[in-house]
């Protein structure tokens, strides 16, 4: 791609990407039911403290302490070691009804407990579970290994809400140091301490995060993904390319909703110089064959390896499968975002119509609904989702509130429940971050915009992609805002930019003007 296309790629990029991200910033502000105005002053206190963060990563003791190989290691150390006592502990407290939070929870951990006690059994007690959410096996899979793992060191006394509660919080903190390594390598060792610094102050990883579901699980992936694109960027050898392609189909796999990273990391692929087009084009197939070869040969595995009964996984898929245009039918109904009778009617068309047929049906639906209204209308429901996305800064309220015999039994857990006052602390400290790191991110993309230098493909240009994309994506998707969860690595140093942005600015307004000499 040549310089001058690049350029202009990337400025039409940031123009669309800065305006989309300022809009979602102050319509989630302005039509937030809860209080507006006290969510607001959290945001701009979230807004100082990151800058006072910011400011404190640029003098010259932090910098001593980064640039220090030792001292930085005992940092580095002692944060995640912090980050994993606090996830620890959390999940320790949500041990007990953790299952009982989310019917998919249940569903899972029951047969992943039950295939690990007696594998290979003729057919998985909720098979049709399975069969019927594909991306869910992938969840299974891991569960079921780590619980069979779990059962041969503790036989049949083992307890698998405990083994589940610390893979869970495992996941989260392999996220936290794969984040913090991949942010070394673009941002350098001081503002890679303040990002992992960040991520520890962030409480929406110590609420529903700690329970053991594919939000979490999916972490790790999503960031290895990120951690091998970036060495593959550092050294353009295509081994790189090959585990980036791996990490993706994994993290996909595992959460659907990580498909906004394929499609970012091929075009993030297409901007990047990995040396001479043989080099490039090694590269981007190493990527696409590791990928390809995933999302292939695993379902492959998981059907006829017989560790959850060996079925036709062809027929099942015809029979059962529920058609992706399903979420797309359900997202444009003003019941949602999920819908009992639009899940009936789907859940109607199994067994009696094959899938594409199921496709076809629930796709006719979704245009029936957005003809059915006129253009305003529809501009008035599109943004009544992104409000209701982007709103949420704990990524979790609807999960907690959708739960009728969840009942909180510790101080812990009075955190996380609405309607406490506990509540209300860590609904506003997680809304004044989330609402900081929108501004920011905006701020950043703004001035990227606007800059007179030659605009980078780099790191945090594959994070502000990443965001981009899942704003689009939610805008024709279930509108959720714990989909927003997995993309929290990247909405942090976005952030960053942010800062970098309000600093220069501030930098730009204290600047005495020069006088000419007498």
């Amino acid at each position: 791609m040549s310089d001058r296309l690049t350029a202009f790629c990337l400025r039409a990029f940031y123009a669309m990407a800065a305006l989309s991200f300022f809009y979602v910033s102050f319509a989630a502000l302005y039509w937030n039911r809860s209080a507006p105005l006290a969510i607001t002053v959290a945001a701009a206190c979230g807004i100082l403290l990151l800058l006072g963060l910011y400011r404190l990563s640029r003098s010259g003791a932090f910098t001593a302490l980064a640039e220090d190989p030792r001292r930085r290691r005992i940092a580095v150390t002692l944060l995640s070691l912090v980050f994993l006592a606090l996830c620890l502990c959390s999940a320790l407290c949500q041990l007990e009804d953790f299952t009982g939070t989310d019917w998919d929870l249940w569903i899972i951990h029951a047969e992943a407990q039950n295939i690990a006690v007696s594998p290979f059994p003729d057919r998985m007690l909720y098979a049709e579970y399975f069969f019927r959410f594909p991306l869910n096996q992938e969840l299974l899979a891991l569960f079921t290994g780590w619980y069979r793992l779990w059962w041969l060191i503790g036989g049949d006394g083992v307890d698998f809400n405990l083994a589940a509660a610390v893979f869970c919080v495992l996941c989260l903190w392999a996220a936290h140091l794969l984040f913090y390594h991949t942010a070394r390598l673009w941002l350098g060792n001081s503002r890679a301490l303040l990002a992992m610094l960040v991520w520890v102050l962030f409480p929406p990883f110590y609420g529903y995060a700690s329970i053991p579901y594919s939000d979490s699980i999916s972490l790790p992936f999503g960031m290895a993904l990120f951690f091998c694109l970036t060495k593959l960027c550092k050294t353009k050898q295509p081994l790189w390319g090959a585990a980036a392609g791996l990490a993706a189909g994994m993290a996909f796999f595992l959460k659907g909703t990580f498909a906004v990273l394929l499609v970012a990391t091929a075009i993030w692929l297409l901007f990047q110089p990995l040396g001479s087009r043989l080099r490039k084009m090694a590269c981007i197939a190493g990527f696409a064959a590791c990928l390809a070869g995933f999302i292939t040969l695993f379902p492959i595995f998981f059907s006829q390896s017989g560790i959850w009964g060996v079925f036709d996984r062809k027929a099942q898929k015809d029979y059962w499968q529920v058609p992706v245009t399903h979420y797309l039918m359900m997202a444009q109904n003003a019941n949602g975002p999920w819908v009992e009778k639009d899940y009936e009617f789907t859940y109607g068309l199994q067994g009696t119509y094959p899938l594409d047929w199921r496709n076809r049906v629930c796709m006719e639906v979704f245009w029936e609904r957005v003809s059915s209204r006129d253009l305003l209308t529809n501009i008035g429901f599109t943004n009544r989702k992104v409000v209701e996305t982007w709103k949420d800064g704990t990524y979790q309220v609807n999960q907690y509130e959708r739960d009728t015999y969840y009942h909180p039994d510790s101080p812990v857990l009075s955190f996380f429940r609405p309607g406490t006052r506990a509540y209300t602390v860590f609904s506003y400290a997680s809304n004044g971050l989330h609402f900081a790191f929108l501004l920011l991110t905006a701020a950043g993309m703004f001035r990227r915009l606007l800059s007179r230098q030659r605009l980078a493909a780099d790191g945090l240009f594959y994070c502000q992609l990443c965001l981009f994309g899942m704003f689009l994506l939610e805008l024709v998707w279930e509108w959720r805002s714990r989909y927003l969860f997995g993309y929290i690595p990247y909405l942090i140093l976005a952030a960053v930019a942010g800062l970098e942005a309000l600093h220069a600015l501030a930098a730009r307004v204290k600047r005495p003007d020069l006088k000419s000499p007498a």
